[in-house]
């Protein structure tokens, strides 16, 4: 039996699909669109940083560039001006970076 996770719904074309926070890796801005990439799938949605940012868990999510949004839990490594979720390599803008090492730090990562 599964038990409850946080979760949030989002609007993928006509229908609204369930999406278990713990699942989401980072959130990809591309124009109008969203492409929210989980452990197992990517749902593209109709949708901005600014709709879906006040949604997410400030705890669990950081954004580190105008284009992304990342899970703190699942960052892997920080090199300078990027970080890497697995193999996938983001760049860290300019105006994010002092915010995201200062969270890295009082999490102690």
């Amino acid at each position: 039996m599964k038990t409850h996770t946080e979760s949030v719904f989002v609007k993928t074309g006509v229908r609204y699909e369930l999406i278990d926070i713990d699942d989401i890796l980072y959130i990809e801005g591309m124009k109008d669109y969203l492409m929210i990439h989980c452990k197992s799938k990517r749902i593209m949605i109709l949708a901005t940083f600014k709709e879906i940012e006040p949604r997410l868990d400030a705890s669990k999510f950081i954004r580190i560039h105008k284009s992304y949004i990342v899970s703190l839990e699942h960052l892997d490594r920080l090199e300078y001006n990027q970080v890497y979720i697995g193999d996938k390599k983001m760049p860290v803008g300019q105006s994010f970076r002092k915010f995201l090492l200062k969270e890295i730090e009082v999490r102690g990562f």
